[in-house]
């Protein structure tokens, strides 16, 4: 029988996790899509690449895979090879580890990327959905704990937390963490490739922080992910 806390794990999300695609634990669709796909634009991937980068890390999120799919959620209480600790690293574990095992399986997706006909398998989803999973999935309240900061842990995520830590606006150093690791493991890619980057690395990171995490709501930040997208599709490498 589940405790009660875990009978509440979808009180946020209007009690229609299915509806509300993953509430708990993701940085939803602006960190999960448009940020990777800003970062492979950033560091000069074609359009059609940085869509599918976007959309590989997205996927996850749109599917039995989601962290408050039922299936994930009973899987989080009593396997330990559940998605909710495997895809979106809902261990308990210290974070510095977690992070740095997500950063070597998404650099080794990206290195083995076929630039020409750009798509990734179902387990590269869960890799590039990993490693955003891998920052918004810090307890920060866990930091004075010795071994830690550490991830949240599943069943329940960060439900006592609600939606901040998936809110760049309300986890800000997090999201500028992601956005650094994105744009460095997507720019040695780029750099071996000698793509010419739209941005540099502090332009990039400046720029989504200012016009993404600087605003509050869904709303605002997608139509700020999406222009800022629009404008680098429109810039030739």
């Amino acid at each position: 029988m589940f405790a009660p806390v875990n009978l509440a794990l979808y009180t946020y999300a209007a009690n229609n996790p299915v509806k509300f695609i993953d509430p708990n634990g993701l940085w939803g669709l602006v960190g999960h899509q448009h940020t990777p796909h800003s970062a492979a634009l950033a560091v000069g991937f074609s359009p059609a690449v940085a869509r599918e980068i976007g959309r590989a890390a997205w996927a996850p999120d749109t599917d039995d895979r989601s962290a408050t799919h039922p299936g994930s959620v009973f899987g989080g209480a009593f396997l330990n090879n559940s998605d909710q600790r495997v895809i979106h690293l809902l261990t308990g574990g210290n974070a510095a580890a977690t992070q740095q095992r997500a950063r070597q399986r998404f650099q080794e997706a990206v290195d083995n990327m076929d630039l020409a006909n750009p798509r990734f398998n179902r387990q590269q989803e869960n890799v590039l959905h990993g490693f955003g999973d891998s920052f918004s999935h810090v307890d920060l309240t866990t930091a004075d704990r010795q071994g830690c900061p550490c991830m949240y842990e599943a069943p329940t995520g960060h439900a006592s937390h609600g939606t901040r830590p998936d809110d760049p606006n309300r986890n800000q150093g997090q999201y500028r963490q992601y956005l650094e690791g994105l744009y460095d493991v997507l720019s040695t890619r780029a750099q071996r490739e000698n793509l010419k980057p739209r941005m540099t690395r502090d332009e990039f990171v400046d720029t989504m922080m200012r016009d993404v995490a600087g605003v509050a709501g869904d709303r605002p930040q997608l139509d700020a992910a999406q222009a800022i997208i629009t404008r680098m599709e429109a810039q030739s490498p």
